[in-house]
């Protein structure tokens, strides 16, 4: 990646995920409304950005994947990258909530509550498809993975849509039309969450055909002004419906057209700590729920700073330590099927590869 890719989508990562477990304190804290404004909006719209940052990574990794192992296999080898990518740490995190009975499904003021499973609901957070089969969600953040799963089996048509068309005339039309899927589609079906949230997706994947012909010459700081005024919009009067799902295409909309025009950033500590959230910002999602537990409610008799003081370090050690023990090592897996069931291209002595891509 250049700087203005590593820097800048650290950046916005970092937020999506610090939006996620903002909310969740606040909640838990016992402030889900500040004035007009909804606490409980964050985690939403952390999520939402996470979908536009997502499609923007990934098309460019598909972009770098079809450099290395050329076109022929573009959709195996992308999906084998990503299941390896996705499932090893949910189904660890899913597996410990459901074996120690851990209350993480739901949160309320001060209080989280403990999912009854059943054997259908297990197999279907194991799989990742609990809108298909309308399940709960036994580990609360998971809810948005089945959406992220399903989204990707559209990804590859749609990278061969974005190379084909000369302009953004195309993919506008195409965000206008999935504007309105996404307002019709819960009065069709509620199973297909991944059509709800996909003007989130093509958001990005408009920022990703814009990054390759237009100028980065808009300041860093357009950026987090442009995120704050979305904070504002998205959680004032929050409720969910037709407006809320307006509201968040458009502000997806306005990140994916205002992503690629910036420079990079450039202070050089809010890079490397925009780095390490982002790089264990998977961790992050899927057990902080679990280190409040662990400091709020198993040390509730506690001194305040004591428990906060647990939440935080068991908050930050236990997404590196799953980094290292279980997401690297399935990368890794992932990466080393797709070299043994398809060469590169100039293994093949077809041309030149490109480095191997970092998969977000």
């Amino acid at each position: 990646m250049n700087s203005f890719e590593s820097t800048n989508l650290d950046f916005l990562r970092a937020i999506a995920v610090l939006l996620v477990v903002a909310c969740h304190v606040l909640v838990f804290l016992g402030a889900p409304k500040v004035g007009i404004y909804s606490t409980e909006a964050l985690g939403r719209l952390g999520v939402l950005i996470f979908f536009v940052h997502t499609c923007f990574v990934l098309m460019l990794s598909l972009e770098r994947q079809d450099r290395k192992f050329g076109v022929s296999h573009r959709t195996r080898i992308f999906l084998t990258r990503r299941v390896m990518r996705i499932y090893p740490l949910s189904i660890v995190v899913v597996v410990l909530v459901a074996v120690f009975h851990l209350p993480n499904r739901h949160l309320a003021p001060g209080h989280m509550d403990i999912a009854v499973i059943t054997s259908s609901t297990l197999l279907s957070n194991l799989a990742l498809v609990q809108n298909l089969t309308k399940s709960i969600s036994i580990v609360g953040p998971l809810w948005s993975l089945p959406i992220e799963l399903q989204m990707y089996l559209l990804l590859p048509a749609l990278f061969a849509f974005v190379t084909r068309v000369r302009s953004l005339g195309p993919l506008v039309a195409l965000w206008v039309c999935s504007v309105v899927v996404a307002l019709a589609i819960p009065l069709v079906e509620n199973r297909l969450d991944v059509f709800r949230y996909s003007p989130c997706f093509l958001a990005g994947v408009i920022a990703f055909r814009m990054s390759a012909s237009v100028d980065r010459r808009w300041p860093f700081a357009f950026l987090p002004t442009l995120l704050a005024c979305s904070i504002l919009v998205f959680t004032a009067h929050y409720h969910s419906g037709r407006l809320l799902t307006l509201k968040g295409a458009f502000i997806c909309l306005a990140i994916g057209l205002v992503l690629p025009r910036l420079r990079p950033l450039a202070n050089p500590i809010v890079c490397r700590v925009a780095h390490a959230i982002a790089k264990y910002s998977y961790g992050i999602y899927l057990t902080h729920c679990i280190a409040l537990w662990l400091g709020a409610m198993c040390l509730a008799k506690s001194p305040a700073y004591l428990q906060w003081s647990v939440f935080t370090c068991v908050a930050c050690a236990t997404p590196v330590a799953l980094y290292y023990a279980v997401e690297r090592p399935g990368i890794r897996l992932g990466a080393a099927l797709v070299r043994k069931r398809w060469p590169a291209v100039d293994e093949a002595g077809e041309g030149q590869s490109s480095p191997v891509a970092v998969i977000a």
